[in-house]
């Protein structure tokens, strides 16, 4: 797979105010003798204009139509001094802007999003090994990875903490969210970055009595050329789907509170859930969710001819626009006992 590309906005360099004078260009006096204080004022204001536009906009367009067209208004000498001011600064905000109209837009942001249920770093072979799990991860190049059923120096673990490891082989950015206390460490998610994360929060989902617990980890970021976004990882219970409707009833939820609200939202997981059923009915029959994998379906379990679909991505985009580029399905690794999911997509925020 091709490396994603994040593409940066340039600004022109006339757009730039830092790199010019902050004190105003003085105009050259040129007022003639008796003439009255209204007009000695707009050609004041007039030479302040052609002094601004050679200053900070060459070759701009000038106003001097509607300035001699002021003429024609009968002014009160005694504001007259003031409402040119007025329209001097006014002058300047208008030549500013211009300036930077023509400055080229940046264009989408290129995402290449993961999920990966990595059966608490154990192969099927019943290996633990960690390099296995980052080539996975490494071949696929991506920007945003939701791990599932991560163990944080647990006794069956040999004490490691697999997130700081395997971001450490990924030369990733990483969170760790417990969903659970286990084995002398604990049990939950990760999420790997290539960007630094700007905030996280962990969630704990809601589950009947007996239930293994699960967690809802979040983290907020913004990628080169792009504005802040939210990613979310979470997997749901396994062996109830009473508690996985709940579990994603309160996610949706969880999801439009600040500081989440306003931003495009990526959700990746193993959900343990199928197409049509109740959980996946509440994200997905709102219309805010857009399944990634909606146009390419495949199984995503187990590892080896995999027969369910139960690993997802979604996103929320918000206001902002968002196009599927490629999916694709990790089929035969024994890494894990799942397969990882992968979408490339592009997205353009609002205002862009």
């Amino acid at each position: 797979m091709a490396p994603t590309a994040a593409l940066t906005p340039t600004k022109a360099n006339r757009c730039s105010m830092s790199s010019r004078p902050r004190s105003s260009p003085t105009p050259e006096k040129r007022t003639p003798k008796g003439l009255s204080e209204r007009d000695a004022s707009l050609i004041l204001l007039e030479d302040h204009w052609t002094a601004m536009e050679r200053e900070l906009v060459p070759g701009a367009p000038t106003e001097r139509d509607t300035l001699r067209a002021m003429t024609r208004i009968r002014w009160c000498p005694r504001v007259c001094r003031s409402t040119c001011l007025i329209l001097l600064s006014l002058a300047l905000a208008s030549s500013a802007t211009s300036g930077c109209s023509d400055a080229p837009r940046p264009g989408p942001v290129t995402l290449r999003v993961m999920s990966y249920n990595i059966h608490h770093g154990e192969g099927t072979d019943g290996a633990f090994d960690y390099e296995r799990i980052a080539a996975v991860i490494n071949e696929q190049q991506p920007d945003l990875v939701a791990l599932q059923e991560v163990d944080r120096k647990t006794t069956r673990a040999g004490g490691i903490d697999q997130a700081a490891k395997i971001a450490d082989l990924t030369d990733l950015h990483h969170v760790y969210g417990a969903a659970m206390d286990y084995a002398g460490g604990a049990y939950g998610e990760a999420i790997l970055s290539r960007w630094p994360i700007l905030a996280s929060d962990n969630h704990i989902l809601p589950k009947v009595e007996g239930s293994e617990p699960r967690a809802l980890l979040t983290v907020r970021l913004a990628p080169p050329g792009g504005q802040e976004l939210v990613f979310a990882g979470t997997h749901l219970a396994h062996d109830s789907e009473r508690d996985r409707t709940a579990q994603t009833r309160l996610i949706d939820e969880i999801l439009e509170t600040r500081p989440y609200a306003g931003a495009p939202i990526f959700l990746a997981g193993d959900l343990n859930a199928k197409p049509g059923s109740a959980p996946m009915d509440v994200l997905l029959e709102s219309g805010d969710w857009i399944d990634a994998f909606e146009g390419d379906p495949r199984p995503t379990f187990p590892n080896v001819k995999p027969d369910r679909r139960i690993d997802w991505i979604l996103v929320k985009p918000r206001q902002a626009r968002v196009r599927i580029k490629e999916t694709h399905v990790v089929e035969g690794e024994s890494a894990s006992d799942h397969c990882a999911v992968v979408v490339t997509l592009e997205i353009e925020f609002e205002g862009r």
